[in-house]
């Protein structure tokens, strides 16, 4: 209950702009190392590995919010994938000025429809997501917050795979 109370509270903070946005120049590899890290527990149970491929380009953002992000992004990636399977988080130059971050995972497929209910608040599809855990605010807190860096998700699917992604300034 009180991890959903933070996650309502974030989220409106974020929503209202209320949520302070310090933007410093942060490198990727530390960051996704220091996000992996604290994964890495829960990936093992369900014998997944986790893979950084980050490049040395610096970006300007709020550290402490691209790593809830990403937590959030793996955290998902990890509960709705398959078991003994690679997920890959990534930090690469996307085009000139910007870099986008993006974690891939073997899972289900998600049709369109469900990808644009799950971005939204309290929208949960137990039959395509597998779960009644939470209250399907993980992807709306992570929209809400890169938000306020000018930045959304992007999700694209295939016959066995999903890339959660955003972009951010390189710095």
């Amino acid at each position: 209950l009180k991890e959903i109370i933070f996650d309502v509270i974030e989220l409106l903070a974020a929503e209202t702009g209320q949520t302070p946005v310090n933007p410093t120049k942060i490198s990727p590899q530390t960051l996704c190392k220091a996000v992996i890290e604290t994964m890495e527990p829960l990936a093992s149970l369900k014998k997944q590995d986790l893979i950084v491929d980050a490049s040395k380009i610096s970006v300007m953002a709020d550290s402490k919010i691209v790593q809830n992000v990403l937590r959030r992004i793996l955290h998902n990636a990890i509960k709705f994938g398959e078991e003994n399977s690679s997920i890959v988080l990534s930090c690469l130059e996307f085009e000139e000025g910007k870099v986008q971050f993006s974690v891939e995972n073997e899972g289900k497929v998600i049709s369109k429809s469900v990808i644009q209910r799950i971005l939204k608040p309290f929208s949960l599809n137990e039959d395509v997501m597998n779960h009644s855990k939470g209250l399907g605010l993980g992807l709306s807190v992570c929209q809400a917050l890169l938000r306020r860096h000018s930045s959304a998700l992007e999700i694209e699917r295939s016959s066995s795979k999903t890339k959660v992604m955003f972009q951010l300034p390189e710095a």
